[in-house]
């Protein structure tokens, strides 16, 4: 049972969530981001995103929780963080008065569960594979459990129910203890995003899909197909049991940190708020494995089959931190591509070149200023001057996430500093 304190502590945070959403420029920065993502930029956009709370909530006082009881303890964790990135890093986030409560479902997985051994355990690739790591910034070893074409017809086409007692449980919960604060509405999938040929790299072996894509390119093939068909039978489950949600809103609802998804074009035409479809949903893919393969086996190997799974949504995204500026030229054969993501390891000029005014593309830069001992801000100032002097050439539709932030030091100035130095160089007003 919640006890008057944390009930309280949760409502004072809900109402101050509230006053911030309601506040004249939220709706002013939502517009900006509309016409990013239309491709009629009226400056560049910046966000940050993929921040290093195991570091903050032990050390900075308005982080430490109160609560107890362990949904409390997850929404009076959701507020503080939001209330956090706003007083520090709010750049161009967008604050809504709204809760998302999560739909919860049973999935049987694709088939490659492990035990994890004893330590700490993270899942990977949707349930197909499980490794151990002891730290999440350490490295790890993938063994190789797809070798034959016995091995993947393992790969097991996962089947969905709905856990309605625990959705029920948790809504009316969130019901009692945030409204009239702040709405609380159901959400089901809304983060669409799928990596193939990284999930495979992680069951094949990094270096034996190398080599196979050479020597044994129809075993590859077949497996791509076969992942493909799981991602594609999972999302025609989620729509058939009405599970999915809008996603032209929030921040990260793509795929990998892109920026905040608003947009005009989705749901689309002929849209049933009853029964949401892929087609009204923006919709991601992404083949970071692949930093070091050619466009032409990119496009082969990956982009051939990743296309029908992107091609199903209204609008599309692709990429995260790989350097994708020599394979524009194979992403364009995406229908429905909108957004294109890539890391500060790139070529600018030839990226914006390539990328010209017909794309917006998602810029990562460098971290790593944040985890230096002495704090400069330089050279991430002459990074942001130069990308925004190419895109500027080129006519780009640009956005900027800073993304991976392993540590800042526990100094959110640091962040708030960098958030001030990005906004007056993309022009803000705010």
């Amino acid at each position: 049972m919640s006890s008057e304190k944390e009930i309280s502590v949760i409502r004072g945070l809900a109402r101050e969530i509230s006053e911030i959403a309601h506040l004249p420029v939220q709706q002013k920065k939502i517009a900006l981001w509309k016409d990013l993502n239309s491709l009629k930029m009226k400056r560049p956009m910046v966000l940050t995103y993929s921040f290093p709370w195991n570091e903050s909530e032990d050390h900075i006082e308005e982080l430490k929780l109160v609560s107890e009881d362990p949904l409390n303890r997850r929404i009076e964790r959701h507020f503080r963080r939001l209330r956090f990135k706003w007083n520090h890093m709010r750049a161009d986030m967008v604050i809504e008065p709204v809760y998302f409560s999560p739909i919860y479902i049973d999935d049987t997985g694709c088939g490659f569960d492990s035990v994890i051994p004893a330590g700490k355990g993270i899942s990977l690739c949707d349930n197909i594979h499980t490794i151990e790591v002891a730290d999440p910034q350490a490295a790890v070893e993938y063994k190789a459990v797809l070798t034959s074409e016995e091995d993947i017809e393992r790969i097991k086409i996962p089947k969905i129910r709905i856990n309605r007692e625990n959705t029920e449980r948790e809504y009316e919960r969130a019901c009692s203890l945030l409204e009239p604060e702040i709405k609380v509405e159901k959400r089901g999938f809304h983060s669409i995003w799928c990596s193939p040929m990284d999930d495979l790299a992680r069951l094949w072996g990094i270096s034996e899909l190398m080599i196979d894509m050479t020597e044994r390119p129809n075993l590859i093939h077949r497996a791509m197909d076969r992942l493909i068909d799981a991602h594609i039978a999972r999302l025609d489950q989620l729509e058939k049991l009405n599970l999915l949600s809008l996603n032209n809103r929030n921040a990260g609802v793509i795929t990998q940190g892109m920026g905040e998804c608003y947009t005009d074009e989705l749901p689309g035409p002929c849209f049933d708020p009853a029964h949401i479809r892929p087609k009204n949903l923006w919709g991601g893919a992404t083949a970071q494995i692949f930093s070091g393969v050619s466009p032409a086996m990119h496009d082969q190997f990956s982009l051939s089959h990743e296309k029908r799974w992107l091609e199903k949504f209204g609008l599309a995204s692709y990429g995260c931190c790989e350097p994708l500026h020599k394979k524009i030229g194979v992403l364009k054969e995406i229908k429905n591509l909108r957004k294109i993501s890539m890391s500060s390891w790139i070529n600018i000029e030839e990226a914006a070149e390539n990328i010209g005014n017909k794309f917006v593309f998602s810029y990562k830069p460098k971290p790593t200023f944040l985890a230096m001992e002495s704090f400069d801000l330089q050279s991430s100032r002459e990074e942001m001057k130069t990308v925004l002097e190419k895109t500027r050439e080129y006519g780009s539709n640009v956005e900027f996430i800073l993304r991976t932030i392993i540590s800042y030091r526990y100094e959110p100035k640091r962040l708030t500093e960098w958030v001030k130095m990005a906004m007056e160089m993309v022009g803000a007003e705010e």
